[in-house]
């Protein structure tokens, strides 16, 4: 299966699902290769046209350079600089899936041209994740300015294959496609738990023989949302033909059990929709 990115709207939980759990291609979308090149070129218009254009690592340096504005050779001396010597994250590595995701959110700031990439750039990224190329990024060591350091390390192999051009070194540095990437992959895991912790409390309202009426889907219903909805209807088919199984309870459940469904409902509203 291939995932299609055409805007950033593109990059939704399924998307992370496929390419980054599954592993699946992704391909950039004729819509956004072109958008990408319009904006590209308005860039390059923008920095050329205006004498009064000073651009953070394009055409003014960086760092302790900031105050240097720079020629057109300077310019292109600072995007030919390999990120190698700041890439020192260190200690376990991310998960293939959480690197995944962060190449995969790093379209965000590319797709509709807001992070001054280019259209080979982005197509790149893609051949990266197709050809399985996961490099191998250390959770430790992150004291840099935002998330520079993760991200020269996670596009240091890019960086020395490409002779970047202005503004792509800090198309691929600069954002926060990390943190991105792992509240995505918390919210994904946290599905996961939430389906496994839904299957041991049914197993403890059945060893309990608490009153089926606790869970009844009516319920979900009158508390409304989606996520209380589907929380006591999954419930109850995990408990479809439980009550069968001893005389039922003549009176309520203790309130640690009543409230089993809320607690899933609300569950899955902090993480999205269920798995």
């Amino acid at each position: 299966m291939t995932t299609v990115l055409n805007s950033r709207f593109d990059l939704t939980l399924d998307a992370v699902m496929s390419v980054a759990w599954r592993g699946d291609d992704v391909r950039l979308g004729s819509q956004a290769r072109d958008m990408i090149a319009v904006r590209r070129q308005a860039f390059l218009d923008y920095i050329a046209n205006d004498p009064d254009a000073s651009v953070y690592g394009v055409n003014q340096g960086q760092g302790e350079m900031i105050g240097l504005a720079m020629n057109t050779e300077e310019r292109q001396r600072l995007a030919r600089m390999k990120p190698l010597a700041a890439a020192v994250p260190f200690g376990e590595p991310y998960p293939v899936r959480v690197v995944r995701t962060m190449m995969l959110a790093r379209f965000a700031n590319l797709m509709e041209g807001h992070g001054m990439g280019t259209p080979r750039l982005a197509e790149e990224i893609a051949g990266l994740l197709n050809a399985r190329a996961h490099p191998i990024v250390g959770q430790q060591g992150q004291g840099g300015p935002g998330e520079i350091l993760a991200l020269y390390t996670l596009f240091a192999d890019l960086s020395k294959k490409l002779d970047l051009e202005p503004g792509e070194r800090g198309a691929l540095i600069n954002g926060s496609p990390g943190a991105s990437a792992l509240l995505a992959d918390a919210a994904l895991v946290a599905e996961r738990r939430l389906l496994v912790a839904m299957k041991v409390l049914a197993l403890a309202i059945v060893a309990f023989n608490a009153p089926m009426e606790h869970y009844e889907t009516v319920v979900g219903d009158l508390l409304g949302g989606s996520h209380n909805s589907e929380a006591f209807t999954g419930l109850a088919k995990l408990l479809d033909g439980m009550s069968d199984l001893a005389p039922p309870r003549g009176y309520q459940a203790p309130v640690s059990y009543r409230i089993v469904p809320h607690v899933l409902g609300s569950g899955r509203t902090c993480c999205g929709n269920g798995a």
